[in-house]
């Protein structure tokens, strides 16, 4: 990475690269984990032969194989978050290659600077979930390709663009809309790229291949679903998924204002991504708009013409590293130019509203997770022998396994168990603890909650919530009337 390089650009990548990791280790297990996260640190633990609950998770196995042998190092919030902070520091590194650091090097270094202080991408390199995996090896498989098509005799980059193509089968199904995506770059730029089709098309059969032990439990996956809670993208939710993209969205901008956040945005785009201004090769200098373009038209069809509403900043979360470098690409231009004071502002403008969405989620309240730690805590600390622990929903208990330390009788409640199985444990146990959230979801009309507060006595009720109050956490003691 630093061969060719003087020792103050070295002293300056590295600067940033501290900066990025602080960023993304700060008060990294502070919040509770989430029920998503929490099926990331309870699952992996599990031996190999007791993996079959994979069938009903609708996500390929890599990231829990990983996860199962860092869980060795410890269970706490910080180790199970840590390892996508680990493959988020090598995207920013393999990004530096990728967009020609030793020949480019302003270019590399500002688009590492705003992919590092990004606050969308500190967000998801937090979480304790695939993204930051996935977002990995897909600019390194983008870095291998690169390679593999400047190097005609060279046999090891595309030994690498093959290893992380499988790679990216098994951890998110959105690799097929990135590899398709590739593949439509490759016959573009036909005329360069047609020397390496043996190559290409082994690469493509041995990538096919070694999916078919997975096929079966892949098309079981399709019946389950997923995405459906995401609406229909309209003009109003594709602008604000790129204000989550560039410049973190962690804040209320009147939708008038609009054009003032994107104008400046297209003029980037323009000189970034559309004006071949330094007359590269343009089989290389069109790589990271294709990357971005391509899969975000799939994707916006994928959610407008199908029932899979797939369509949001966390599910195209793995094209922002080659938004980045045409952003930094289009800034170094206009400073190119002579327009050093316009590249600034534009700097600026994007550092200046990540810097403040990364304030709001790290201070305000109503930007962190829900407080799942001290719901579960303080029931337990109350809790006593003959209680019962009801959670409504199959998905939240993941959290509420997670941080429960004693052992009370739990049970996954529905309104589709009242009144038969609800009555029946009451009859069996003398109070009852019901954990709540999302009850928009779950349970909107309120049935297990009314026919609790019909037959049994409320006796206390208590609040947590640090996100928002969608979702809120209840939790709820009820002692049961005997008959």
């Amino acid at each position: 990475m630093f061969k060719n390089i003087s020792i103050k650009f070295i002293v300056l990548i590295l600067f940033v690269l501290f900066i990025s990791v602080f960023l993304r280790l700060y008060s990294l297990g502070y919040e509770s984990l989430w029920t998503d996260e929490a099926f990331s640190a309870l699952f992996p633990e599990k031996p190999f032969n007791e993996w079959y609950w994979l069938k009903e998770e609708v996500h390929p196995p890599l990231y829990y194989v990983i996860m199962h042998y860092f869980l060795m190092f410890g269970r706490d919030e910080f180790i199970v978050r840590l390892p996508s902070v680990i493959f988020g520091i090598f995207t920013l590194i393999f990004v530096f290659k990728l967009a020609n650091g030793k020949e480019n090097f302003s270019e590399a270094l500002l688009t590492i600077l705003l992919l590092g202080l990004s606050s969308m991408v500190i967000n998801i390199d937090r979480l304790a979930r695939m993204y930051s995996l996935f977002c990995m090896l897909c600019v390194m498989s983008a870095f291998f390709l690169k390679k593999g098509l400047s190097e005609e005799k060279g046999i090891l980059p595309w030994a690498g663009y093959l290893i992380t193509s499988i790679a990216l089968m098994y951890t998110h199904y959105t690799a097929f809309i990135f590899l398709f995506s590739v593949n439509i770059y490759f016959f573009i730029f036909w005329k360069h790229n047609r020397k390496y089709i043996i190559k290409w098309i082994i690469c493509q059969v041995l990538t096919g291949l070694s999916f078919l032990p997975w096929l079966k439990m892949f098309l079981g996956h399709l019946t389950i679903g997923g995405g459906q809670l995401l609406p229909t993208p309209d003009m109003k939710i594709i602008s604000d998924v790129f204000i989550h993209l560039i410049y973190g969205g962690t804040f209320s901008i009147p939708v008038y204002f609009y054009p003032f956040i994107f104008i400046p945005f297209f003029i980037i785009l323009y000189f970034g991504g559309i004006r071949d201004y330094k007359k590269r090769e343009k089989w290389d200098f069109y790589l990271p708009v294709c990357l971005f373009v391509i899969p975000l038209i799939i994707t916006l069809s994928i959610s407008i013409f199908t029932s899979k509403k797939i369509f949001s900043e966390k599910h195209f979360f793995y094209a922002l590293p080659f938004l980045y470098i045409i952003i930094a690409r289009g800034i170094e231009h206009i400073r190119y130019k002579n327009k050093h004071l316009i590249a600034i502002v534009l700097i600026l403008l994007v550092l200046s509203l990540n810097i403040y969405s990364l304030y709001n989620r790290f201070f305000l309240e109503k930007h962190q997770n829900a407080d799942w730690r001290n719901a579960v805590a303080q029931m337990e600390s109350l809790a006593q022998n003959g209680d019962l622990i009801l959670i409504q929903d199959s998905l939240q208990c993941n959290a509420f396994f997670y941080y429960n330390k004693k052992i009370f009788p739990s049970y996954t409640i529905g309104h589709e168990n009242v009144p038969q199985d609800i009555s029946a444990l009451a009859e069996m146990f003398d109070r009852i603890w019901l954990f709540r959230c999302q009850d928009w979801l779950h349970d909107p009309y309120g049935i297990v909650r009314k026919w609790l507060m019909e037959n049994c006595i409320l006796k206390e009720k208590y609040f947590y919530f640090r996100i928002d109050r969608a979702s809120i956490i209840t939790v709820e003691l009820y002692e049961c009337k005997k008959k």
